[in-house]
């Protein structure tokens, strides 16, 4: 596939996810932005390349070059292969080489014992103001028991 033909299924692609596929705005918007900074990598370094080549030589770019968090390098691979399998469907092969990086979860904040204490004193004492005190009540002890 040559560049002028991939910006030609690249609108193709855009529009095939804005009707059938039903993404939020910012995942449509995202997906645009990630392939069309492959585009403007594959026009100024590898315009005579096949997407093949352009292809490797982005992964590798995203790995090493610069400087992104693992989730964007995580979400740029994810918009390469969704294309990479639209155009399958177009005749044309593409393989987007490597594995996305790991991304790391953190542990979420969790409550001190005076924080819960308090929190129970409240839905005790109705401070809280709520529809439904006894059932809040009864859901708290539950979740804190678990």
């Amino acid at each position: 596939m040559k560049l002028t033909v991939f910006w030609e299924h690249l609108d193709k692609f855009l529009k095939f996810i804005r009707l059938s596929r039903c993404l939020t705005n910012n995942t449509y918007r995202a997906y645009k932005a990630d392939l069309v900074l492959f585009g403007q990598f594959w026009t100024e370094n590898h315009c005579n390349a096949e997407i093949q080549i352009a292809v490797n030589n982005f992964t590798v770019s995203l790995l090493y070059n610069q400087s992104l968090s693992a989730k964007s390098v995580a979400r740029k691979f994810s918009s390469l292969k969704t294309f990479a399998k639209f155009i399958a469907r177009k005749g044309v092969e593409l393989n987007v080489v490597g594995k996305s990086p790991r991304i790391r979860t953190s542990l979420p904040d969790i409550l001190s014992v005076q924080e819960v204490e308090e929190l129970g004193k409240a839905l005790q004492n109705n401070v809280l103001k709520s529809f439904f005190p006894k059932r809040d009540r009864l859901i708290f002890e539950l979740l804190y028991a678990t």
